[in-house]
Parts: structure tokens; sequence; C-alpha cells
């Protein structure tokens, strides 16, 4: 490049040790993200310490950002990747310095606007275009492959959740309630059955639902029912 700025850019964004000290910051900032919470008493020293360090983080994104405009120009922006972290420097742009102006210009409480820091975690998603992630990357893409197939056997599951949420609602309406078999988690409708059959694709606590179904001598039909 004819412009020793823009080629001094240049180099530095697409230095290896550069690239490391930017994935070094993403992991960081994660963990501090997992220390802040809204019951942190804000007079305490490590709230202290994670709204400084969450200044220093929005500003050295910001520079990488701004850094890697100059070297690429507008080519920055037909990069996916790079798109998706410029919107992520200007919430936590738009969340560090515009707090209070947003809040007073939009009917919204202080705390809603909190909801953009949740945008600064995928930052983490960041890590996936180094080099040691491709396995992580071919994972990913298997897994968005295989999508069609988990689909027709989704369909598959609910049509058998349908057929036997039928069948529960038309034997098992009138059985005894029990440990897990309750006002909550019955037969009575066919949205109850649902929701019940559903915990029990899960392996949620059924085998206890199916000694609660069984009839034997100290078990049956709930008399108050007139069966």
């Amino acid at each position: 490049a004819s412009n020793p700025i823009r080629a001094a850019c240049k180099g530095l964004a697409e230095n290896k040790h550069f690239d490391a000290f930017i994935i070094f910051l993403i992991i960081f900032s994660s963990g501090c993200l997992a220390l802040d919470a809204p019951r942190l008493d804000p007079t305490s020293p490590l709230a202290y310490w994670l709204s400084q360090l969450n200044v220093f983080f929005t500003i050295a994104f910001t520079v990488e950002a701004t850094l890697k405009i100059t070297a690429f120009g507008l080519g920055y922006f037909k990069d996916a990747w790079c798109q998706f972290d410029f919107f992520l420097v200007s919430t936590s742009l738009l969340d560090q310095f515009a707090t209070e102006l947003l809040a007073g210009v939009l009917p919204l409480p202080p705390m809603l606007l909190r909801v953009l820091r949740v945008f600064r975690i995928l930052r983490i998603l960041r890590l996936l275009k180094s080099p040691a992630a491709k396995g992580v990357r071919d994972l990913i893409v298997t897994m968005v492959m295989s999508l069609p197939a988990l689909l027709n056997v989704s369909l598959l599951l609910s049509i058998l959740m349908f057929m036997y949420a039928v069948l529960g609602v038309q034997l098992f309406t009138f059985v005894m309630r029990g440990d897990n078999l309750t006002d909550d988690r019955n037969f009575d409708t066919f949205g109850q059955a649902a929701l019940l059959l559903f915990q029990v694709i899960t392996g949620d606590g059924w085998s206890g639902l199916m000694e609660d179904c069984m009839v034997d001598q100290a078990r049956g039909c709930d008399p108050a029912e007139g069966n």
C-alpha cells in the first residue's frame, strides 16, 4: 500500500501475535462477564474492577475494529465475521458510553439496557476464526448439514407423542393420583398428556410414572369418578 499508515495497520492486523492477543482478550472478557451479575454490590471492589476492565475491553475492541477498517477499508465489511465484530463493538460502545442518553430518550427502564451486554458474550464465537478451531468448525458444519435429518426425527417423535397422548387420555384419565401422576402431570387432557410424554422422552421419572399407572390391589381408578 502507498499509504504508510495503512500499510502499518495492515501489517499489525495480519500479525499472528496480534491475533493471539485479541483471542486472549476475548477469553479474559468472557470470564469477566461470568463474574458480573445484576445483584452484585456496586460498591464492592469486584464491581469496581469489573467496571474498569469493561471500559478497557470496550476501548481495546474498538481500537481493533478501527485498526482493521483503516487497514482494509470498505473491504472490512465484506467479511461476515468482521460485520459480526463491528456489531458487537457498536453495542458495547452504546452500552458503555450512551446508556444515560438512551435512558433519557427511550421510554425504557435503565436496567433494560443491560440486555446489550448479552451480545458481548458472543465475542467468544470469534475463536472459531482461529486455525486451531478447525475441528470445532467442522463439527458445527456437520451439525448444520444434519439438520434436515434431525427435523425428520423430530417429526417422527411428534407423531408418536400425538398417538400416545390420545391413547393416554383414553386409557389413563381416571387412574388414581400418585407420586408422579399428579394434578399437574396427568392424562386428563391432550395438552397435559403431551407435556407428560415430553417429560418421559427426556427420561425424567418415567419409571415412577409407569408404576403410578399400574393397576393392582392397592391402586386402581379413582372411586370419585365412578369407575
